[in-house]
């Protein structure tokens, strides 16, 4: 979990975005994997507001070859679009498996 975290405070360096969620894919998923297989991260952002004002999905790569990482950056509402159209051409049995998520804060109080 340490190299998880070290992925995600790097990144939210790297992009001075907070990271919201990591997922795993490619073929450490898959079971695919070799000893020489690097790890296929999504990472999730938030979107800025100019993003969600103008529409704009932002996605980049990214590539930490000092933990074996390479993958991309997204915004959470680029992802869930992405996987709105996967689910309607594959399905609902479909599961990207979550390795990283920030704790949500505790709303409790504001609940009436």
């Amino acid at each position: 979990m340490e190299v998880i975290e070290s992925v995600v405070r790097d990144t939210e360096e790297l992009t001075n975005r907070y990271v919201l969620a990591v997922y795993l894919r490619g073929s450490r998923i898959r079971g695919l994997n070799d000893d020489e297989s690097d790890y296929d991260i999504t990472v999730l952002t938030n979107p800025t507001k100019r993003e969600l004002l103008t529409n704009v999905m932002f996605s980049e790569k990214l590539r930490l070859p000092q933990y074996n990482v390479e993958g991309n950056i997204t915004t959470s509402a680029h992802f869930y679009k992405l996987l709105l159209r996967i689910s309607c051409s594959i399905g609902d049995n479909s599961r990207i498996p979550l390795i990283y998520r920030q704790k949500l804060p505790d709303l409790s109080c504001l609940i009436i």
